[in-house]
């Protein structure tokens, strides 16, 4: 089994999604940052085509995003900054790839 390594772009913070789920109802605002859909579709749109060529569709991608719901829920509590959230999601991306793909975030 070999290992493939992917470099993924940063993507800018998200400050117009922040502020409209710190101003969400609270129930609104768990599920969406548990269901993490509004979160990682722009995400999955920025990194698409490194995400196609290892194989990642986007119902894996979105369960990664999803276990990655304390990542986000920091980031949106300012406990996490945007730099760390995406960090952590690309952990539970390669998590879930069974050691066969390695994604990496670069700022360049």
């Amino acid at each position: 089994m070999s290992l493939h390594n992917f470099q993924l772009q940063y993507i800018p913070e998200p400050a117009g999604q922040k502020l409209s789920l710190n101003t969400a109802e609270p129930r609104v605002r768990e599920a969406t940052v548990r269901q993490a859909s509004d979160i990682v579709t722009p995400i999955y749109h920025s990194w698409e085509e490194a995400l196609k060529t290892g194989g990642v569709n986007w119902q894996r991608f979105q369960a990664a995003g999803s276990k990655n719901h304390a990542a986000w829920q920091g980031w949106i509590n300012s406990t996490l900054s945007w730099h760390a959230a995406p960090e952590c999601f690309v952990e539970e991306l390669n998590l879930s790839s069974d050691g066969q793909l390695k994604f990496t975030l670069s700022q360049s």
